[in-house]
């Protein structure tokens, strides 16, 4: 009995010395350093959800200078109705910041200048409304969830999947999550986390780079992403909208396009992914280098989102992607099209 006793007493006595002197960060809650973080943003009580957009909301961020105004649904954008009005063709970009529009004003977004775009083109009486359900920091796992409790109801005649290389981390250390988190049982602990911080680190030592561990088929946060589309086909085929899954190029302000050509295998993998569930596929990760000479131009200065340039023409693409994939035609949305 001796030998047991003796452990429980090293172990409370390692949990108080870490409590005390040495609190483990990893997935812990904080504070948040920014307001962005606690007023923009919300708890959520959504099952898969930990955190969401603050409705009715008009907030001026001082980081990025910009204003972002959402509506009573708690998206970004102007007011609509649940219910669709007559004539309207409605598009859900579902995604994370770079759906979201970080950085930008918000009639900067690419779903507000796709919105634009096609209302120029569509004939008298047809009207488009592109809903943008971004919110920063979400994965694809979070955006399955979105896309059941929150998408449907405003009756989507197409859902634009964004996808960048980070979406297979639903465990991720952003000022977002760590605010917003709920801890299990055993990260209540500091051994607790202190053990789920090792095993995190060796996986992906294990992998080689953080990217590539996400990346593993046979790691779990690859596998999130794949129940995820199984989800999001379900839905899609329970209501009779196609998906279009968007590759978003990876930007930096430092590197050129071929600098970035390492991290392309991972997105041909969403794409492999995406077209096996029998979603639509826009490559816009490989087309952007052809539309825009230097990553530089269309790049945000203080971090890797795209600017105003970059989500003109994002939506400005996205556009004419619709209409070629026979998606958006003069007479409106075909539901269905492949």
């Amino acid at each position: 009995m001796l030998v047991p006793a003796s452990l429980v007493v090293a172990v409370v006595l390692v949990e108080v010395v870490l409590r005390l002197l040495a609190p483990v960060p990893f997935r812990r809650v904080t504070e948040p350093q920014f307001g962005f973080t606690s007023r923009l943003h919300r708890a959520s009580d959504v099952p898969g959800l930990e955190y969401e957009l603050a409705p009715s909301l008009v907030f001026n961020h001082a980081g990025d200078g910009v204003q972002v105004t959402t509506n009573s649904h708690g998206m970004r954008g102007a007011e609509v109705s649940v219910a669709k009005p007559e004539g309207v063709v409605r598009i859900a970009a579902v995604g994370d910041s770079f759906t979201f529009g970080q950085g930008v004003e918000d009639d900067e977004t690419y779903p507000h200048v796709l919105e634009q775009v096609l209302n120029e083109r569509a004939p008298d009486g047809r009207r488009y409304e592109v809903l943008n359900f971004g919110v920063p920091g979400y994965s694809t796992a979070e955006e399955a969830a979105v896309l059941r409790t929150k998408v449907l109801r405003f009756q989507p005649d197409l859902v634009i999947l964004g996808y960048v290389l980070n979406d297979p981390d639903v465990h991720s250390d952003t000022e977002l999550h760590s605010y917003f988190h709920r801890p299990n049982r055993i990260e209540r602990f500091e051994l607790g986390r202190l053990w789920e911080q090792w095993e995190r680190g060796r996986e992906v030592r294990a992998a080689g780079t953080y990217r590539t561990y996400l990346h593993d088929p046979e790691r779990a946060p690859w596998k999130t992403v794949v129940k995820a589309f199984d989800q999001i086909r379900e839905e899609s085929r329970a209501h009779g909208f196609p998906v279009v899954l968007v590759t978003f190029p990876r930007l930096s302000r430092h590197e050129s396009w071929d600098q970035r050509q390492p991290s392309n295998w991972m997105l041909d993998q969403a794409f492999r992914e995406g077209k096996r569930h029998g979603f639509l596929t826009a490559r816009l990760d490989l087309v952007i280098r052809n539309l825009v000479e230097r990553p530089v131009d269309i790049t945000l200065e203080a971090h890797g989102h795209a600017n105003a340039q970059g989500n003109e023409v994002f939506g400005r693409w996205l556009a004419l992607y619709l209409e070629r994939a026979g998606l958006v035609v003069r007479a409106g949305l075909v539901a269905g099209a492949d």
